[in-house]
């Protein structure tokens, strides 16, 4: 069965009054090659053609590494900084991740990624947790958290600023949250929340 290439029409890019600078995607489980249960919906039923990009999740290995090619092709970027998310506070940077990725093989362990490097992309992946993006006003940063309840009883959206040097000088008023909505906490899929400066 060939499926369709993931595009645009798959994906939600959020109305954020940031600088042009940066661009963000939110992924639907439509676009990709995992079969049920990581399907797309089609008809309210679990259909083949899903965007699953979660490699701790049961779905076959190589199609999530289809998928997260598909995602990555679409953005126009080689690589992104994947976590290995774990319902906690900290806060690396996107470029480290890619370097340990590039070196072990292994994801670093976090729940939240900043960048201040142009074409540095920053992922989180969520279900029942709640995506936080944010940027400065000049786009000169970005990152992406996962804040589930032990990470925002940790103040992982405040932490993000230790974790941003480039942000250290700027007043508080100087980066724009963005929070996307969380899916109940019955409904067993993910999805992916993808920020990169250009």
């Amino acid at each position: 069965m060939s499926l369709p290439e993931l595009s645009f029409a798959d994906v939600v890019q959020p109305a954020w009054n940031a600088s042009p600078r940066m661009r963000a995607l939110v992924t639907t489980r439509d676009g990709g090659v995992s079969e049920p249960p990581f399907g797309r919906w089609q008809n309210g039923a679990d259909a083949p053609g899903g965007l699953n990009l979660g490699m701790k999740s049961g779905d076959d290995l190589a199609a999530v590494a289809t998928n997260r090619a598909r995602l990555l092709a679409l953005a126009g970027v080689k690589d992104a900084a994947w976590l290995e998310q774990i319902h906690g506070a900290d806060i690396v940077r996107a470029e480290d991740v890619l370097t340990q990725a590039h070196a072990t093989g292994a994801p670093t362990r976090a729940d939240a990624s900043v960048t201040d490097r142009p074409g540095t992309v920053c992922v989180v992946i969520v279900a029942d947790c709640m995506p936080v993006l944010f940027c400065d006003e000049a786009g000169r940063a970005v990152g992406a958290a996962h804040a589930g309840w032990r990470g925002l009883a940790a103040d992982i959206v405040k932490r993000r600023q230790s974790a941003w040097p480039s942000l250290r000088t700027s007043s508080r008023r100087s980066y724009m949250p963005i929070s996307g909505r969380r899916l109940a906490p019955t409904h067993s899929k993910s999805e992916q929340t993808f920020v990169t400066l250009s």
